[in-house]
């Protein structure tokens, strides 16, 4: 086995503090964007998780948009 290389765990739930980090989102905001986005989420006990297979679909998408609202907002300023 090698002990040189990082073992990179991929988890089926993350829990709300750290997909919100993922996400780079305060966890009050990625509260308020689970509500109106496909991101499912489960709750076990009293805690709720975010399936992280929809929490990087969902990072995809996003960034795609932000991406095509660039390109749209590409105009070129006079110089003065």
């Amino acid at each position: 086995m090698n002990l040189n290389k990082a073992a990179v765990v991929e988890r089926p739930f993350l829990n709300m503090v750290n997909a919100a980090n993922l996400a780079g989102l305060s966890l009050r905001h990625f509260r308020r964007i689970i509500k109106d986005n496909p991101i499912r989420r489960i709750k076990i006990g009293r805690r709720f998780f975010v399936i992280s297979a929809d929490l990087q679909r969902w990072k995809v998408e996003k960034s795609i948009a932000v991406a095509e609202l660039d390109d749209d907002n590409s105009r070129e300023f006079p110089d003065k």
